[in-house]
């Protein structure tokens, strides 16, 4: 686990933010439906994180893969896949504001 707390406001959202808008145009199907993915929208994210997971592993950098993610994009560097593992290990976490 990383000393710095990695939060969704501060480092998962600016992560995703350029991939946000060809991510819109998939839907992804879970039990209660199918779902657009906003790749910066907390509640989606959290959501979605089990799939998000797997499509971020299956196309890691020098893995071969038939689609590519993001989308017409270069996949995530193995340091922002360590951001996100260690975001979901870490419970998920909005932002650094504390509760009013």
């Amino acid at each position: 686990m990383p000393d710095k707390i990695i939060t969704f406001d501060d480092d998962i959202a600016p992560m995703f933010k350029p991939y946000r808008s060809p991510m819109l145009k998939i839907g992804i199907a879970t039990a209660d439906g199918v779902f657009a993915l906003d790749l910066t929208d907390y509640e989606s994210v959290k959501f979605l994180n089990e799939r998000i997971t797997i499509a971020l592993h299956g196309y890691e950098p020098g893995r071969e893969s038939t689609n590519p993610m993001p989308p017409g994009g270069t996949p995530l560097a193995a340091d922002k896949l360590q951001t996100w593992d260690d975001w979901v290990a870490g419970g998920m976490i909005k932002n650094n504001s504390p509760a009013v």
